[in-house]
């Protein structure tokens, strides 16, 4: 844990420098659960996801999978998280096939998630 640390202490920022997210762009999409959860799905898969296969995945982890809650969690992808991460540059949205990609700049907040699938209580 100690290397990731010294990581993101060098200018608040992954690795220090050029075209990265900024720390505070990062900590903001984290800041949210299912933006935080979200993040950690894309990371562990390959390619496009489907919104649905997301939205299940978070409904699971709520543990109240209903196909209401499943809606829910869709439409919250949909309207509101997806978007944040869109605005960020950190994933793109086909809207047409309902699917989402990681783009490259995540690698940024990779540290970040690792951190966070280390926090005890989660």
């Amino acid at each position: 844990m100690e290397n990731i640390m010294s990581r993101i202490k060098n200018s608040g920022k992954p690795d220090g420098g050029g075209d990265r997210l900024p720390a505070v762009v990062i900590f903001r999409l984290l800041a949210n659960e299912q933006r935080l959860r979200t993040l950690q799905y894309l990371s562990r898969s390959v390619g496009t996801v489907k919104t649905k296969d997301i939205a299940d995945y978070l409904t699971i982890l709520e543990g109240n999978h209903t196909r209401e809650q499943f809606e829910r969690m869709c439409t919250s992808l949909v309207h509101v998280h997806i978007p944040a991460l869109v605005d960020a540059s950190v994933v793109e949205y086909d809207p047409a096939n309902e699917t989402v990609r990681l783009l490259d700049v995540a690698g940024d907040i990779a540290p970040y998630l690792e951190l966070a699938d280390r926090t005890p209580g989660q």
